[in-house]
């Protein structure tokens, strides 16, 4: 019984794929459905992508004397930072009052 049940679900699904697959062939595209079009951007032409010899980088380590040149920086102050008072209420709660049960 199983077998059928799962014979039938699998012929079920390849039947719904063949007709929903020729239904879409048969009808045409909905409304809004059309492919991308051109970009209206245009790029500008190659150029040759060799650096000329004064473009190269230099070789640094052949130009190094071993001192490493250190930029000054200029000296900052820290922010002051303000201690804000908290927004929330932040006192303990008072004890409720309660009536006394008397038996």
């Amino acid at each position: 019984m199983l077998k059928g049940i799962f014979a039938g679900g699998i012929s079920g699904l390849v039947v719904g794929g063949v007709a929903l697959g020729g239904l879409s062939m048969a009808y045409e595209l909905p409304a809004g459905n059309t492919p991308p079009a051109e970009p209206l951007v245009s790029a500008p032409a190659q150029t040759d992508a060799t650096p000329s010899l004064s473009e190269t980088p230099q070789d640094v380590a052949s130009n190094s004397t071993g001192d490493a040149v250190v930029a000054s920086v200029p000296e900052l102050e820290a922010p002051a930072v303000s201690q804000a008072e908290p927004v929330a209420d932040t006192s303990p709660a008072q004890v409720p009052q309660t009536s006394q049960i008397s038996e």
